[in-house]
């Protein structure tokens, strides 16, 4: 699967948990990926997501690796250095 797609819904995921939204039905609704299933499997196996109760929600390690993405740093107790948030 193309790097381009998994990074989309990765920030879609980022963002929709910044609006408190964790419903998968409203994540797919909201992706414009033709096959938004296959990138949700992709997302689980890969460990980037965690899925449950319908919920959608990026693990606790991706979490940190999209804040450093988003916004350039860690918190001091935040001392993870990998993911997969937007690496190409």
């Amino acid at each position: 699967m193309e790097q381009e797609r998994i990074d989309e819904a990765l920030e879609l995921l980022w963002v929709l948990d910044e609006e408190g939204h964790h419903d998968l039905k409203r994540f797919n609704l909201s992706s414009d990926d033709a096959d938004i299933d296959a990138v949700v499997e992709v997302l689980s196996i890969e460990g980037l997501a965690d899925l449950s109760d319908g919920e959608i929600k990026l693990t606790d390690k991706e979490t940190q690796a999209c804040r450093k993405a988003f916004y350039g740093y860690l918190r001091p107790t935040e001392g993870y250095n990998g993911g997969g948030c937007l690496q190409g």
